[in-house]
């Protein structure tokens, strides 16, 4: 999904939210922010926005001098994701499909973004998501492509969706008999979304038969990635794809045999999709655009 006109003021707002969390006085803000802006006036925009605001973060860390500016808020929302999860996993277990509700938690769970523990209680919110309908359920095309599978591909998004999405990883490999799992993070610090160190600390390198790959959140080498068709063919070595998130959507939507789980959060993404803004979704291969 290419960047459009409403995406610019929501790019420019996560810059704002960076410069602020990074915790630098501040001249340093001001002038971190007006080279990140530089930056994105600098690249190419006929991009996905996530794409475009790769180079936009990697300039901030440099002007912030802060590696990763999300540290400690991904390792709260771990903390918090896990304890919910512990608590709602009884009412899962108790449902006539338990998958079904470990993926519907999956896809709630992409709204554990940075500032989500202040602005909505998230243990309500999950157990919600458990009676909420989906917007898109392509559950059935999802379930019967596991049942065939002996590979999967998981794209993590988000610090703390990221434990929910390691029991939706779990679930998978117990009930499908899956022989092997690929689990995609962030090569580098982008956001709050999971890189390798984030993922060790909530285990998932501890799953028996899961590769952890990283993929390039740096402008240059994405592009580079994208154009000798990499992508492609880490879709085509496996038998099932899920992409967590709206940013992994933004992304990867133009590529066939992906199921894309998330909530879409804005109203371009939505559009997109065909829904509301607040939506949860779980877009199957048949309807993903090429």
């Amino acid at each position: 999904m290419l960047l459009r006109p409403e995406c610019i003021p929501c790019l420019v707002s996560q810059a704002l939210r960076t410069v602020n969390v990074a915790g630098v006085e501040a001249g340093r803000r001001l002038e971190a922010l007006r080279r990140a802006l530089l930056s994105m006036a600098g690249v190419g925009w006929a991009s996905e926005p996530p794409v475009v605001y790769f180079r936009v973060f990697k300039e901030l860390r440099r002007a912030l001098g802060v590696d990763d500016p999300y540290r400690r808020e991904k390792e709260r929302c771990d903390a918090e994701a896990s304890r919910v999860l512990d608590r709602l996993r009884p009412a899962v277990e108790s449902l006539q499909d338990p998958f079904y509700g470990v993926v519907k938690l999956s896809i709630a769970g992409n709204m554990i973004d940075f500032g989500a523990l202040e602005s909505f209680n998230v243990e309500k919110a999950l157990s919600e998501a458990l009676r909420r309908r989906l917007a898109i359920d392509h559950y059935g095309l999802l379930r019967r492509a596991l049942e065939r599978a002996r590979s999967l591909m998981l794209i993590l998004d988000n610090a703390g969706e990221s434990v929910l999405d390691k029991a939706l990883l779990e679930e998978a490999l117990s009930r499908f008999g899956i022989e092997r799992a690929v689990v995609v993070v962030r090569e580098e610090p982008f956001i709050n979304d999971v890189t390798l160190e984030d993922a060790r600390r909530i285990g998932i390198d501890s799953i028996p038969g899961v590769e952890i790959w990283e993929m390039p959140v740096d402008y240059d080498r994405f592009t580079e990635y994208s154009s000798r068709g990499v992508f492609r063919r880490w879709f085509e070595g496996v038998d099932v794809v899920i992409a967590k998130g709206q940013g992994n959507y933004e992304i990867f939507s133009r590529y066939r045999g992906v199921f894309f789980a998330l909530v879409s959060k804005c109203r371009p993404v939505a559009d997109s999709l065909g829904t509301a803004a607040g939506d949860m979704i779980l877009l199957g291969r048949e309807a993903t655009a090429r």
